[in-house]
């Protein structure tokens, strides 16, 4: 109590002190739950460390999975590595809708043996029997938790029970644990499968799984004998896919060679560097926050010097003596860490749906006992060495020093002059540290959106459409369906121009007479469009002409992009030329079939998914020429919600039961911009840190700066009594706080230096040395600093001589 009363009379140093230690051990503590979430609590699969993934190398060291035929050789051909193998299982994705109110998913279709060899135990039910994974057999289906609980509520009764998916009847025999949810088949992002059939069931309706030429949406696992080399494995598959490569030239030539990667590194490989730069820059700030609490309970403890010397002078010992200031900063340490933990859970709260969409595991980041534990651990530590140095500083007060009215008497001695201003250097050194990681992350993002985009992407949306299940089933009636939903959006009032792109941006071979003759076929991104596509982009043509909807109705010909113009005909024009590409649309039996066609227009080269590579090299066709059964849509009309709400009712007129699925508009960079994207994430996350960093380096400044002046006030006073201007009285404080201003700005710019290196993977266009960064980030401090001491510095020439005068 007598504590919690001491530090009442002084509310405005308690409420900085408090808040202060609440920003860092919060956000601290909500890192910590992301980490532990995601990283920490380890695979949800038995003895995870022998799972792999593999892979199809190129000869150029280019990476792909490898098509079911060829899964299917590397498992029969793997006899010679029975003895470091437990298993192979493969997993095809595709879109499924699920509930007799159908609601569309990602679905999972794996191999028989598949959950075995993941060797992880349903939570409800079961797995699949032997006699449910072969062609024929009654659908059976085992749900995701997550999955589990958000379409049917958590029902145990389900188990057993038949539901609806892509219409058929299907019984849910089991649903997997939490956290339960191989393999990821987003590009870039987390996208889990909801519902796991026998492979069998997809093989029933699809006769893409024997395409040979097929490499996507799908994942091959091997578990490795505990034990048993990898390398030794990924060897001997080598020579298989050399014999495979050898027997299918058309498919396999150059892709001679395996990757087989551990599955924690598949997950987790990326997000390694991203996570322990966010750990790091928490860590500076828990750091900072430590100095500045430390450095104001130093400040206190002086202006008591006089108390604690009495109570030594009255028989209490050192330990009695430091035990108030100790107790003060366990309180304010308790308070921080309280407010923090509050902090920390709205954090999450907020983070939690963003980073769902891009980590995996997210939807588990929790403030727990774990948690608890941590900001527990994190407040005592914090308690401890904050304390430390005021409480060492109040068993050394002298009675007799104080009497003397010496400089000790007002705490000004040299020896805790000095921590307090090393104390002041360290947190400017942290808060360069992180104000130059933050500028250098704010140059790439400036100059990322600086990147001409070959198109215009103001005022652009996006959004996709499936049609309700076993409906439109033919292209002539889906490409129907989508030029009723043209139709319709255009009429929407704020809409200018709408257009339609085919599905997924997936590779085709391109093949010109040339290259038939040489086996050379370079990719091409595949890009079904209709007519008004190009011009609702605001992407330009260079050579020939666009599509027309005569073309819609009858096809002509094909656009390519300058890119792939000039690596095609490097000295010829390009119009006129005759090009085969492949049909793309796997849900079509006409997969992989060629289309022959002339070139008859250029498109110049625009970043359509992004500035930061060079422009992909694409191909674009009439959608009607190959009509996906789902479809992407682009329109122009402004970015509000009402715009979306109004595009939406507009589809939904026209087709009731279709599936909308909305995106968000296009940003500055061409990209769909999202807070979970990991270098606009961590910009603002660095950059939020780098400002708590600064207001944290200015309180400190001016707590040290008001100090002094209040400890010089009788030397103030006797230099305006001499003539001694209001200039040179702010000159005389700015040059102490100068002094270790200046020495934390240099050591902080040095350690910058290194520490900034972590980001190169993140920066765009933008050196880790960038000079422009390197010296806008000490101005900036520099203005804190003159600003955070020039305050205290300006009211100390208002000090009264004849007042100091009268006290002495």
């Amino acid at each position: 109590m007598p504590t919690l009363r001491s530090l009442a009379r002084s509310p405005g140093f308690t409420a900085v002190a408090v808040v202060t230690l609440a920003l860092a051990v919060g956000s601290a503590t909500a890192v910590f739950s992301v980490v532990d979430a995601v990283v920490l609590r380890g695979l949800p699969y038995g003895h995870a460390s022998q799972l792999h993934t593999i892979y199809q190398r190129s000869d150029d060291n280019n990476y792909r999975v490898p098509s079911f035929p060829t899964y299917n050789d590397w498992q029969t051909a793997a006899a010679s590595v029975h003895d470091a193998i437990d298993g192979f299982a493969f997993v095809r994705g595709d879109g499924m809708f699920v509930g007799n109110d159908p609601e569309r998913q990602i679905g999972a279709y794996v191999t028989p043996g598949f959950f075995h060899l993941m060797e992880t135990r349903p939570l409800l039910g079961r797995v699949f029997a032997p006699g449910e994974e072969q062609l024929g057999a009654s659908r059976v289906a085992v749900l995701s938790y997550d999955f589990f609980i958000r379409k049917f509520g958590g029902d145990r009764s389900l188990i057993g029970k038949t539901i609806t998916i892509d219409s058929v009847p299907t019984t849910v025999i089991g649903v997997m644990p939490t956290g339960f949810a191989f393999p990821n088949f987003g590009s870039g992002g987390w996208l889990p499968p909801a519902v796991w059939e026998p492979i069998a069931a997809y093989q029933a309706t699809h006769n893409n799984l024997t395409l040979r030429g097929l490499h996507v949406d799908s994942r091959s696992i091997v578990r490795v004998r505990a034990g048993a080399d990898s390398a030794r494995v990924a060897a001997a598959m080598q020579t298989i896919a050399q014999r495979i490569a050898a027997a299918y030239p058309q498919d396999e030539a150059h892709w001679t060679s395996v990757a087989i990667r551990p599955l924690s590194e598949e997950l987790f490989g990326e997000l390694w560097s991203t996570l322990a730069l966010i750990g790091g820059a928490v860590a500076l700030v828990l750091l900072l926050a430590c100095a500045s609490v430390a450095n104001l309970l130093l400040i206190r403890a002086s202006t008591r010097s006089r108390e604690f010397a009495l109570r030594a002078a009255l028989g209490a010992g050192r330990w009695r003596v430091a035990q108030q200031p100790l107790a003060e900063a366990a309180a304010l340490a308790i308070g921080g860490g309280a407010l923090g933990l509050a902090l920390a859970a709205a954090l999450v709260a907020i983070a939690r749906p963003f980073a769902a969409q891009q980590l995996p595991f997210a939807t588990h980041i929790v403030i727990d006992l774990r948690a608890v534990l941590f900001t527990t651990v994190v407040t005592a530590l914090t308690a401890l060495l904050v304390g430390a140095l005021a409480a060492r500083h109040a068993s050394k007060s002298n009675l007799v020093d104080q009497l003397r009215g010496s400089a000790a008497s007002s705490g000004a001695g040299s020896a805790e002059s000095r921590v307090r201003n090393t104390l002041v250097s360290m947190q400017f050194a942290l808060a360069i540290t992180l104000l130059t990681g933050a500028g250098l992350l704010i140059q790439s993002v400036r100059r990322l959106t600086s990147v001409p985009l070959g198109y215009d992407p103001a005022g652009l949306i996006q959004f996709a459409i499936a049609p309700p299940p076993h409906r439109y089933e033919s292209p002539a009636e889906a490409a129907a369906l989508y030029a009723r939903i043209i139709d319709a959006v255009r009429a929407v009032p704020s809409v200018q121009r709408v257009a339609a792109a085919g599905g997924a941006l997936i590779d085709t071979k391109v093949v010109t007479s040339q290259q038939s003759a040489t086996g050379a076929s370079p990719l091409a991104l595949y890009h079904p469009i209709s007519d008004e596509y190009l011009h609702t982009m605001g992407a330009r043509l260079v050579a020939g002409r666009g599509f027309t909807s005569e073309d819609m109705r009858s096809p002509t010909g094909l656009l390519v992009t300058d890119t792939l113009a000039k690596k095609l005909w490097p000295s010829g024009d390009a119009v006129g030329q005759r090009i085969t590409i492949y049909r793309q649309s796997q849900a079509r039996p006409d997969f992989g079939q060629p289309i022959t066609l002339p070139v008859i227009g250029v498109v110049a080269d625009y970043h359509e998914v992004g500035a930061e590579s060079a422009p992909p090299p694409q191909v674009f066709l009439p959608y009607t020429l190959e009509v996906w059964p789902w479809m992407r849509f682009v329109a122009r009309g402004g970015t509000s919600p009402s715009v979306l709400k109004s595009v939406e009712h507009a589809v939904r007129d026209v087709e009731p039961g279709v599936t909308f699925y909305t995106s968000p508009s296009f940003d500055g960079a061409g990209r769909m911009p999202s807070i979970a994207d990991p270098r606009m994430f961590v910009t603002g996350l660095l950059s939020a840190f780098a400002a708590t960093a600064l207001l944290l380096a200015a309180v400190g400044l001016y707590g040290v700066v008001a100090y002094a002046v209040k400890q010089r006030t009788r030397e103030i006073g006797i230099r305006i009594a001499i003539g001694a201007t209001s200039r040179h009285v702010v000159q005389l404080m700015l040059r102490q706080a100068s002094v270790f201003v200046v020495s934390g700005m240099v050591v902080g710019s040095l350690v910058a230096l290194a520490a900034t290196r972590v980001l190169r993977a993140m920066l765009f266009q933008t050196a880790s040395t960038d000079v422009a960064t390197l010296l806008v980030a000490p101005v900036v401090l520099g203005i804190v600093a003159v600003v955070a001491s020039g305050v205290p510095a300006i009211r100390a020439t208002r000090t009264d001589p004849v007042v100091v005068m009268r006290a002495e």
